[in-house]
């Protein structure tokens, strides 16, 4: 009725809606495979500090299920590779299991960052913080998005991610995704997923305790201790 008057009285000789594009329909996501993801993870080198540290972002991300900003917050006081637990901080604060696989890269990543910070002649990380960057500060948030978007490049063999859209399904979250995805395909059931992923409102059967969560991990996880040890893969 507004644009009519408008139109009538000569304010307004054109449709309101010109130049106005239709909404783009949604396009399917495509998420990662668990042959992905192993392709993945072979691609950082094991014998530099850079690559060590983006193995184990990577390794946390899909073998945890973590958000970024709970990885990067994590202190090395948080990892505990003898328990193969991880401790969460935060608003949303658990304990998760840690797989066999992920435990073995935690271990090289802590040994080198401790020689990457001695080469730099640095006693001490703010809080402790377990994510450095080359030069032994604390590793920002774009700076990790950023790499996990290079190796995923690399995979795929693509030309550089240019849109948000993409590079939240090319970054950490496509790990986060991948990480529940995988353990649903492997029957894991969704109150122990979301317990694992910090899912504020995840139904969770008053009878299910940590080692319920530790079990359904192991059987279910392509990184876990179970399967690790039966594929054999990723050194």
């Amino acid at each position: 009725a507004l644009f009519a008057f408008f139109h009538a009285t000569g304010l307004s000789d054109g449709s309101p809606v010109r130049g106005l594009r239709p909404p783009r329909s949604a396009q399917p996501v495509m998420g990662l495979s668990a042959g992905q993801v192993r392709a993945l993870l072979r691609l950082p080198s094991r014998t530099s500090f850079s690559g060590n540290r983006d193995l184990a972002l990577m390794e946390l991300l899909y073998g945890c299920g973590l958000r970024l900003e709970e990885l990067l917050a994590l202190r090395v006081a948080d990892v505990d590779v003898t328990g193969a637990e991880l401790k969460i901080e935060g608003g949303r604060r658990r304990v998760v299991p840690l797989g066999r696989q992920t435990t073995k890269v935690m271990t090289r990543y802590l040994a080198s960052r401790a020689q990457k910070l001695s080469q730099l002649n640095i006693q001490r990380v703010e809080a402790g913080v377990l994510f450095v960057s080359n030069r032994g500060g604390r590793l920002r948030p774009r700076t990790a998005q950023n790499v996990i978007e290079r190796y995923v490049r690399r995979l795929e063999g693509s030309d550089p991610v240019t849109s948000p859209g993409e590079r939240s399904r090319r970054g950490a979250t496509a790990l986060r995704s991948a990480f529940a995805q995988h353990l649903l395909d492997a029957g894991a059931d969704a109150a122990g997923v979301g317990i694992l992923m910090g899912k504020s409102r995840a139904p969770t059967p008053a009878s299910m305790n940590l080692e319920d969560v530790q079990r359904r991990y192991d059987q279910a996880h392509p990184r876990s201790r179970l399967a690790d040890a039966e594929d054999g893969v990723d050194d």
